[in-house]
């Protein structure tokens, strides 16, 4: 977020230099860089798999923060801002950043299913040893263990899956009620 509302507000050199480090990173597929990254660093961390996934990841967030910061950064209000002197910091925390609280909550949102899939899709193949417990691992067991050819053991394939979909559900509601909450154009209604 930090570098896109930097990259896109301050224009020049700065936003030249990290839309090419953005670009050298998004040309390598974050699968394929997740997976190589993870059978060379076998860790039980979360801190580590959270890691590997952000530091993969950050670059659409980058771009999408850095598009959106550049069409506010024309509005009135931004210019108002500007021709008051109040300074780039405090321009881009106090005027931009509320403006597009409900585009961070929603990509925020997509990242958080992209990093379930991904740590799910690490699980899988068994690139992650199965020290803790998470719905990934408990659908690598199941499908390790033949759950997909016995009918009575749907449920262990199932249930997992059930609790993704009933989380992401979670983040979606909560993701609506901080955008009523923190956009200003929507806290009058």
């Amino acid at each position: 977020m930090v570098l896109g509302g930097v990259a896109g507000y301050v224009r020049g050199r700065a936003d030249h230099l990290l839309l090419q480090i953005t670009d050298i990173t998004m040309a390598i597929p974050f699968i394929v860089l997740m997976l190589v990254v993870a059978s060379f660093y076998r860790t039980s961390s979360p801190m580590v798999v959270s890691l590997t996934i952000g530091l993969v990841t950050w670059p659409y967030l980058m771009r999408s923060i850095r598009a959106r910061v550049l069409s506010l950064r024309e509005r009135e209000f931004v210019e108002t801002a500007r021709l008051q002197d109040l300074g780039t910091a405090r321009i881009l925390l106090v005027e931009v950043l509320p403006n597009m609280a409900g585009y961070v909550f929603v990509n925020f949102i997509i990242a958080v299913t992209n990093a379930i899939y991904a740590v799910v899709g690490m699980y899988l193949p068994g690139l992650l040893p199965s020290t803790a417990d998470n719905w990934g691992l408990m659908i690598q067991q199941a499908w390790d263990n033949n759950a997909f050819l016995l009918p009575r053991a749907a449920p262990f394939l199932v249930a997992p899956m059930a609790m993704i979909m009933l989380f992401q559900i979670g983040l979606v509601t909560m993701t609506r009620s901080l955008e009523q909450a923190l956009n200003p154009r929507l806290r009058d209604r």
